[in-house]
This record gives structure tokens, C-alpha cells and sequence, in this order.
């Protein structure tokens, strides 16, 4: 089987969801990802402006070491950094989405 390298629309990464749906050739299922993704970019904005320019400035730090090891190949370190990211962006939203439940 051969692979082929997925192209990323410019404006941000794709979900593999959103590449799913791209690939179903539904058009519905594509309209559905794409509101549910625009909703989500609302709600991730409308947090940015409870956080301190600090945390910012690291989430971004972040996010650079993060595709430093993945352009490297180092496949655990971004892993790691990842996880890392993710559980303090998790701790920093704690309780900031309505519906979320622990």
C-alpha cells in the first residue's frame, strides 16, 4: 500500500476527523465538521482573553518545540511535549467549558 503525503489547508492544522470527512465525499458530514470546527475556534478565542500574556507566550513557546521535534523525527519527544501541552492547556480551561464533566 502506498501513502501519500496529506496536504494541510492553509489557516491551521486538519483533525484527522476533518480529513475524514473531506474523504467521504458526504457533503452534509463535510458541512457538519467544518460548523462544529468554526464553533470550537469561537469558544477557543473567546478563552484566549481569560489568559495572561505569559501563558500565551509559552502556549506558543510550546507549540514550536512541539513542531521542532516532530521537523526532527523525534517522534517521543513530541509525544511527550504533547501530552505536557495538553494537560496544562486542560488545567488552564479547567471548568471553562459549560458542558465538560470530569
Amino acid at each position: 500500500m502506498e501513502l501519500h503525503a496529506v496536504k494541510l489547508k492553509p489557516g491551521g492544522p486538519q483533525t484527522a476527523l476533518t480529513m475524514l470527512a473531506d474523504c467521504s465525499n458526504n457533503l452534509f458530514i463535510k458541512r457538519a465538521v467544518e460548523h462544529q470546527n468554526h464553533l470550537r475556534r469561537l469558544n477557543e478565542l473567546a478563552l484566549f482573553s481569560s489568559l495572561t500574556f505569559e501563558r500565551m507566550r509559552e502556549s506558543c513557546d510550546e507549540h514550536l518545540q512541539i513542531l521542532d521535534a516532530v521537523e526532527n523525527a523525534d517522534n517521543q519527544r513530541a509525544a511527550g511535549l504533547m501530552r505536557s501541552h495538553l494537560s496544562r492547556a486542560d488545567s488552564t480551561y479547567s471548568g471553562s467549558y459549560p458542558a465538560a464533566s470530569k
